[in-house]
């Protein structure tokens, strides 16, 4: 008797499923990733600072102002993201985080489902009791825009943004709307 392929493939997601690891970051990891890096996360480190992938991420290393800066390892042991968050400084008494992340393919295409079901755990690993998350996005980034949607963020219009004044849309996240669910209470 043949195994129910659909079967066996759903078994096999499962197994696979709940295999990214989320951990504080290491400024190897940014050298793992950086020749792996999305396009479209290449295209947009350039377009807002005219930095490589490498310097985007060793950035968040020697930037005081990252408060925390993690990794997404993969199952294989390979980089799949790095993200950080900024504390913004406000005039007002709100905590904004500055929220960041820049991935591999492998990522959003091998492991999308996993990683935006265990996004809130990454922001919760983040925060630092910031009342909202707040940053620009490039329009030519589809996948951070659907991402970012999926989490709830609102988003204003698109607008001229970094040195090269290309089109970003501010994005907005209520912190309180992104902690995550505790299922045992």
């Amino acid at each position: 008797m043949k195994p129910n392929s659909q079967l066996f493939g759903q078994q096999m997601n499962s197994a696979a499923r709940d295999k990214l690891r989320i951990r504080n970051a290491r400024l190897q990891d940014a050298h793992e990733l950086a020749p792996h890096m999305r396009d479209a996360d290449k295209q947009e480190v350039a377009v807002l600072a005219n930095v490589s992938p490498l310097e985007a991420l060793t950035m968040a290393f020697a930037d005081p102002a990252e408060k925390r800066v993690l990794t997404i390892e993969l199952p294989n042991g390979q980089i799949g993201a790095i993200a950080g968050v900024s504390t913004n400084p406000s005039r007002n008494k709100l905590k904004i985080g500055m929220p960041w992340l820049l991935g591999s393919d492998a990522l959003f295409k091998d492991h999308w489902r996993e990683f935006c079901r265990r996004s809130r755990e990454g922001f919760a690993r983040l925060d630092l009791a910031y009342d909202r998350y707040e940053n620009y996005v490039w329009i030519g980034n589809p996948t951070h825009l659907r991402w970012l949607k999926r989490m709830g963020a609102r988003f204003g219009t698109p607008v001229p943004h970094g040195l090269n004044r290309r089109l970003f849309v501010r994005f907005c996240l209520d912190a309180r709307k992104i902690k995550p669910v505790n299922r045992r209470a």
